[in-house]
This record gives C-alpha cells, structure tokens and sequence, in this order.
C-alpha cells in the first residue's frame, strides 16, 4: 500500500526530527507526560542526550520484552 500513498496528501505534521519534537512536546506540556515505549528506545535515549531535563516533565513506562 505504501507505493501508492501520497505524502502531499496527508493533513497531519511531519516532522524530520523526532527526538526534538518529543523534547518539545515534554518540556512545553503544562502538565507531565507518561511515555509509554513498546519498541526500540532510540529516539528516547536521544531526546534524553538531546535534553536530559525532560525527565523533570515526564514518566516513563517501557514495555519491552512484556
């Protein structure tokens, strides 16, 4: 299906960076973010080097492995 799709046509953001987005998105939240993560932990362990203070706005769960 994906030959056929058409990225000009979807309404929603794209976004090229997606460890900048999470550590906007964290640390501009009024109100704590829960994370939740059941894959790979590459962007997390980037936004984290990125910015470490997204710790003060966020829980994280991980759900590896379950």
């Amino acid at each position: 299906w994906i030959k056929d799709y058409k990225l000009s046509e979807y309404s929603g953001s794209v976004h090229e960076n997606g460890m900048e987005v999470l550590c906007s998105t964290i640390m501009d939240s009024p109100d704590p973010i829960t994370l939740i993560a059941t894959g790979p932990l590459g962007t997390v362990a980037g936004a984290l080097k990125m910015n470490p203070n997204i710790t003060e706005n966020a829980r994280f769960v991980g759900m590896q492995r379950a």
